[in-house]
């Protein structure tokens, strides 16, 4: 069957020094027979903005670029990275939907997500995708906001688990179906999710913070949003026996006791008509910025669209993440910042860690920054040797030694690594404190904080 879509506009949407206008087109995606070409637009070349420097530079220039034609310089010949990709370049790779929002855009189109195309998706999310692409020609959709109770709230998550634990469509409610794709789509990652705007707190001395309020948001673009609101991304507890929203939290708040980059986040309490509790773990959105009264979109792109990697494979090393930094930013501040990370992502068991839950993020003057952290959180399972997301020299090995942290840090300029690798193990050994604030049973507390202690160093107890 022939794609429907045969090419389409890539628009930047966001700040750019010294235009006035917050949509400039970047170039063209062209579908010829089975492959897709990418050609900056002239424009934009003389902006000397590389939407991914090193692997999609501006030395192409209005030339089409393939990732799966063998004539382009860029060709893959790893075909599970062709297909991970769907033969997009990296930066609007970035773009798509992960699991979650194919399987929303999937019951929205009727069809098999293996048989969405490329181009099709993208145009599909059309302006409503995360950081600052958008795609024409887009299926046009009403961009507006709407007030959502937490009633509301959970009747969502409610409606999302089922989606999410195979329940047939029809038996749903269309129209929330419909409000979650639209709204949470291009959200990434497996647990359904949705993009919400929510009202700074007002709080005046010695009182407690109003309850908060919410609006659902369609459009992403948040052009429209008044600045005593704020974008958030909400991941709904489907699952409250599991406490994956308490266990995230709880890990935020060590990571950022332990010296990393948090974005803010907070937790949202719902409850069903049966007397199930929830608590949504929400985390403010850093592919935002408010400049003024006005907020823009910011180009946000992950290592695993930038390096070429099938995060699926689990192929990333910190020593590439490491060097990537190096070469993006120059900054020793921010590459000692994704050493801290690597240390905490070791010593509390995070095996998630994987290409897409790195990212970068282009600020307003053009340069480029890590992104703060995200997706950190205790594996529940024990690992198996071979299993870690992101390995360490090589070693994926569930316990990774002092040395090889050591090794890390020699290999990469990093000062003084036993003081960060002692400042990381003295906070992840108050994990009980930190589950006991977040409200995690002590049970299920328990079992995370012994697993920490079993896979810490020998020289580190």
């Amino acid at each position: 069957m022939i794609p429907t879509i045969q090419e389409c506009s890539v628009y930047w949407n966001g700040h750019l020094p010294g235009n006035k206008k917050n949509r400039v087109k970047v170039g063209t995606l062209v579908r010829n027979q089975e492959h897709l070409y990418f050609g900056y637009d002239s424009r934009w070349i003389s902006r000397r903005i590389e939407i991914s420097p090193g692997f999609l530079p501006l030395s192409t220039g209005t030339k089409p670029v393939s990732l799966t034609d063998q004539r382009s310089a860029a060709y893959m010949e790893d075909v599970g990275l062709r297909n991970e990709f769907r033969g997009l370049p990296g930066p609007f790779y970035d773009s798509l939907p992960d699991r979650w929002g194919m399987r929303l855009l999937a019951n929205h189109t009727g069809k098999d997500p293996e048989t969405l195309d490329a181009l099709e998706i993208l145009c599909h999310r059309g302006n409503r995708c995360m950081g600052a692409f958008s795609y024409e020609p887009a299926v046009r959709t009403e961009t507006h906001e709407e007030a959502l109770s937490t009633a509301t709230l959970d009747l969502y998550c409610r409606q999302a688990a089922r989606l999410n634990s195979g329940s047939d469509p029809e038996t749903l409610e269309k129209a929330i179906l419909d409000a979650l794709e639209d709204s949470g789509g291009s959200a990434g990652g497996m647990r359904p999710k949705i993009l919400l705007a929510i009202q700074k707190e007002k709080s005046n001395e010695g009182e407690s913070a109003s309850p908060a309020v919410l609006r659902k948001l369609a459009g992403y673009d948040h052009e429209d949003m008044t600045s005593d609101y704020q974008p958030w991304l909400l991941k709904f507890d489907t699952e409250p026996e599991q406490c994956r929203g308490l266990l995230e939290s709880a890990c935020a708040a060590m990571a950022r006791e332990a010296g990393i980059i948090m974005p803010e986040t907070r937790l949202i309490r719902t409850e069903s008509p049966d007397g199930t509790r929830h608590a949504h773990f929400a985390v403010l959105r850093f592919d935002r910025e408010l400049m003024g009264d006005k907020w823009h979109r910011v180009h946000m792109h992950t290592a695993a669209g930038m390096l070429l990697r099938n995060y699926n494979d689990l192929d990333l090393d910190y020593t590439d993440l490491l060097q990537l930094t190096r070469n993006l930013t120059g900054d020793d501040q921010q590459v000692r910042q994704v050493y801290v990370r690597a240390v905490f992502n070791v010593l509390a068991g995070n095996s998630d860690d994987h290409a897409k839950n790195h990212a970068f993020l282009l600020d307003s003057s053009g340069k480029w920054k890590i992104s703060p952290a995200y997706d950190l959180t205790p594996s529940r399972l024990r690992l198996q040797p071979g299993i870690r997301s992101t390995s360490v020299l090589g070693n994926k090995n569930e316990r990774i030694p002092l040395s090889t942290l050591k090794e890390l840090a020699d290999e990469h300029g990093i000062q003084d690594p036993v003081s960060i690798i002692q400042e990381v193990s003295e906070t992840v050994k108050k994990w009980g404190n930190f589950a006991k604030t977040a409200g995690i049973p002590k049970k299920i507390a328990d079992r995370y904080g012994t697993r920490m202690k079993d896979i810490r160093p020998v020289d580190l107890k």
